[in-house]
């Protein structure tokens, strides 16, 4: 149930008016916040993002809910920040001729890849302190690396599929030979009108 409430949330538009997002400088978090992240998010090998909601009588559901997507909005800039450096790695290994057919569809591809890393994060925490619901998301570097060099593979292997197409219809082509044209001589007949008359050495070959 929650794998699917995170795929339902990551997909609709992050960032409402009346969600509550801070940072997550640790200067800005209060001390129970601290030992929450220290305790559930490996910092050398995570990125998290944490959200809360004010507890409310709008009920357990409903706040979970605002907490949770404030949490996914916080994270997916993290994580579009490491997909960008993950494609720029894989974009050094492209010659400068190739890099125009990639560049044409990068924003593409790596919204596409921030989205499914989205919804695939993990709910490592929820707590409540001084009135409000916190949620602590997290997704590993190196999931964002490994879907973002797939992301780049495919894309790659789908391009080398339409180049292979291209490649075979040419190869298929024949030459085709225009037509010869017949020469005709307009002539003048015995009541002065213009007729035409075709080249007896074209027609006798």
């Amino acid at each position: 149930m929650k794998k699917t409430m995170f795929i339902l949330l990551a997909t609709t538009l992050i960032g409402c008016s009346g969600l509550q997002n801070f940072s997550t400088n640790p200067n800005n978090l209060s001390v129970i916040c601290k030992e929450k992240i220290a305790n559930n998010v490996d910092m050398s090998r995570e990125i998290y993002g944490i959200g809360k909601a004010k507890i409310s009588s709008s009920g357990q559901f409903v706040v979970e809910g605002k907490a949770r997507e404030a949490a996914l909005n916080q994270i997916k800039a993290k994580i579009s920040a490491e997909v960008e450096k993950s494609f720029q790695q894989q974009m050094n290994l492209v010659d400068n001729y190739s890099k125009r057919i990639y560049n044409n569809s990068m924003k593409e591809l790596k919204d596409y890849t921030t989205n499914v890393l989205v919804g695939n994060v993990v709910e490592k925490e929820s707590f409540v302190a001084d009135g409000y619901l916190y949620i602590i998301v997290t997704t590993s570097l190196e999931d964002i690396f490994r879907q973002s060099k797939f992301t780049f593979i495919e894309f790659t292997s789908d391009l080398i599929k339409r180049l292979e197409v291209i490649k075979s219809n040419v190869t298929n082509m024949e030459y085709v030979a225009p037509l010869e044209t017949l020469n005709v001589t307009p002539i003048e007949n015995e009541k002065g009108e213009d007729t035409l008359k075709l080249d007896e050495e074209l027609i006798l070959k």
